[in-house]
C-alpha cells in the first residue's frame, strides 16, 4: 500500500534551443516511507535508429546509459539490466509487448527513437510505458544539436522522472564546487563545475588565489564566491557566459558565505570587525550596503529563504553556535534551533519548507534538517566531519562534504531528505564547499 505520496510540483518546460512536442497522461504515485524507498522497476531500452541517419552508435549508447544512471542514482528507481530485455528496439517501435516485460518484473518502460540525425541536428522521439496498467504515460519529441546528446539524455531523464513520480526534476543541472589537489610543495584550491552527475569537469579559476565559499546565482548566470585574489578575503562576481571577473569592494574587516537573493539582485554576507560579525545585504545594481544585524555577536552563514522573505543565519547570541531566523529587512530575530549543540551553516530549501544546516555534537558531525520554526529536527548523515549543505533544485536531495577523518581525500556526497540512499559524488580531486544550480535555461 502505498504510504506516504510525493508531492506534486509543476515542471517548467524547457523550450531555448530544444523543440519539444509533448503528450501526457496523470502521473503515478510512488510509494515512500521515512527513510525507506521502494525503488520502481525501470527498463531503459536502448534506442531505436531510423535507417539513413547519420548517428555515432557511442552516442546513442550513452543516450540511453546516462538516462538510466541518472534514474537510479535518485534512488527511487532500480534499472534493470539491458542483458534481460528479450524485446529489440525495433520490435517496440510502436508498441511493447507488455508480457515480455512483466516476466523481468519491469513496472515502468522507456523507449527512444532517433527519427533522423545529421551533422548538425538530432530528432528524437521518446516514450514512456506502465507496464503494469499497459498505458502510455508520456510521449515526447526533440529536436536538438547533434553535439547536445549529453544534456538531452539529462533532459530526457527529468522528463521520465517528473512524469512518474509527480516532482520536480533536478538532472539537468549543474554543480559548483572547491577542488582541492597538490602541485609540487603547494596545496592547490580551484572552482569547478561539473554537470549533476559527475561529468564534464570545467575549472573556473587556475588556483592562483584561494577561493571559498563559491555559490550560483538563481539564474544560472553568475557565481559569487570568497577570494583572496587582492591579498585580503574580498567577495567577487564571476559572469559564466563571458568570464569577466567584478569585484564588490574594500571592506575593513573580514566578509564570508555570500549567498545571491532569489532574484539575483542582492548578496548577503557577514562582515567581521573587532571581534564580531554582523549580516550585510548589498544591492549588485548601486553597490548600497545595508547592515541587518547588530551586537557584539558572531552572526554568519546567511542565506534567503525560497521568497527572499525571510533569512536564516548562524549566531552565539545565546552562547554557543545557534540557528536563528529573521525577516529580510532584519527584523523578529528568532532562535529555532533546539538544544544547545553547534549548529552551522544553515540553508533554506528550494521548497521553502525545511531548513538543511551542520551540526556538532558528541565528537562528531551531522547533516540533519528542520522545519522553518525549528521542530522536527532529523540528523540524515553523521561521521567524523561532514559540512556545508547543499539543495538540489527540487529540495528532494542534499548535497554536503565529508572528511572521513581515515583517508586524506574529503569527498562531495549525497542523501535523499528522508535519509535514504547515501551516495558518493566521483571527483578526481578532494572536493568541497558545493552549490547545487537550478535547472539550466538554456
Amino acid at each position: 500500500m502505498i504510504k506516504k505520496f510525493l508531492k506534486y510540483l509543476p515542471i517548467a518546460v524547457f523550450m531555448l534551443m530544444f523543440n519539444v512536442s509533448v503528450s501526457v497522461s496523470a502521473p503515478l504515485e510512488v510509494s515512500i516511507t521515512e527513510g525507506q524507498v521502494k525503488p520502481t522497476r525501470i527498463a531503459v531500452s536502448p534506442f531505436f535508429v531510423n535507417e539513413g541517419s547519420i548517428t555515432n552508435q557511442g552516442d546513442v549508447n550513452n543516450i540511453q546509459r546516462i538516462i538510466s544512471n541518472d534514474l537510479s542514482s535518485s534512488g527511487l528507481f532500480r534499472s534493470i539490466d539491458t542483458e534481460a530485455f528479450t524485446q529489440s528496439p525495433a520490435a517496440m517501435r510502436y508498441r511493447p509487448l507488455f508480457s515480455d516485460w512483466r516476466v523481468i518484473k519491469a513496472e515502468i518502460l522507456v523507449v527512444g527513437k532517433i527519427t533522423q540525425s545529421t551533422v548538425k541536428k538530432m530528432a528524437i522521439e521518446v516514450s514512456v510505458w506502465d507496464i503494469v496498467a499497459e498505458r502510455q504515460i508520456l510521449t515526447k519529441k526533440y529536436i536538438v544539436p547533434a553535439k547536445s546528446w549529453r544534456r538531452l539524455s539529462h533532459i530526457i531523464a527529468d522528463d521520465v522522472y517528473s512524469r512518474v513520480t509527480g516532482e520536480q526534476p533536478y538532472f539537468d543541472s549543474r554543480i559548483l564546487y572547491v577542488a582541492e589537489d597538490k602541485v609540487g610543495s603547494r596545496r592547490r584550491k580551484r572552482l569547478a563545475i561539473m554537470d549533476s552527475d559527475g561529468a564534464r569537469v570545467k575549472y573556473i579559476t587556475q588556483g592562483k588565489f584561494l577561493v571559498l565559499t563559491p555559490r550560483f546565482s538563481p539564474n544560472g548566470k553568475t557565481l559569487t564566491y570568497l577570494s583572496y585574489r587582492r591579498g585580503v578575503p574580498s567577495v567577487y562576481l564571476h559572469s559564466l557566459r563571458s568570464g569577466k571577473i567584478s569585484y564588490l569592494g574594500q571592506f575593513k574587516g573580514m566578509t564570508y558565505a555570500p549567498r545571491f537573493s532569489p532574484d539575483s539582485k542582492k548578496i548577503i554576507f557577514s562582515f567581521a570587525k573587532n571581534g564580531s560579525s554582523s549580516i550585510w545585504e548589498m544591492q549588485l545594481a548601486t553597490r548600497k550596503i545595508t547592515q541587518l544585524t547588530r551586537g557584539d555577536f558572531i552572526d554568519t552563514s546567511p542565506s534567503y529563504s525560497h521568497d527572499g522573505k525571510f533569512i536564516t543565519f548562524t549566531s552565539n547570541r545565546s552562547g554557543r553556535a545557534s540557528i536563528y531566523t529573521m525577516t529580510s529587512g532584519g527584523q523578529n530575530i528568532k532562535r529555532i534551533s533546539s538544544d544547545f549543540n553547534s549548529y552551522t551553516t544553515p540553508v533554506w530549501s528550494p521548497r521553502g519548507d525545511t531548513i538543511a544546516f551542520t551540526k556538532q555534537a558528541g565528537g562528531k558531525f551531522y547533516i540533519g534538517v528542520m522545519n522553518t520554526d525549528g521542530s522536527g529536527e532529523r540528523l540524515l548523515t553523521n561521521s567524523f566531519m561532514d559540512e556545508g549543505p547543499a539543495f538540489s533544485p527540487n529540495g528532494r536531495v542534499i548535497m554536503f562534504f565529508r572528511n572521513d577523518g581515515i583517508s586524506n581525500k574529503v569527498q562531495l556526497m549525497s542523501i535523499d531528505i528522508t535519509g535514504y540512499n547515501l551516495r558518493k559524488i566521483k571527483t578526481k580531486t578532494s572536493a568541497s564547499d558545493p552549490a547545487w544550480s537550478r535547472l539550466n535555461s538554456k
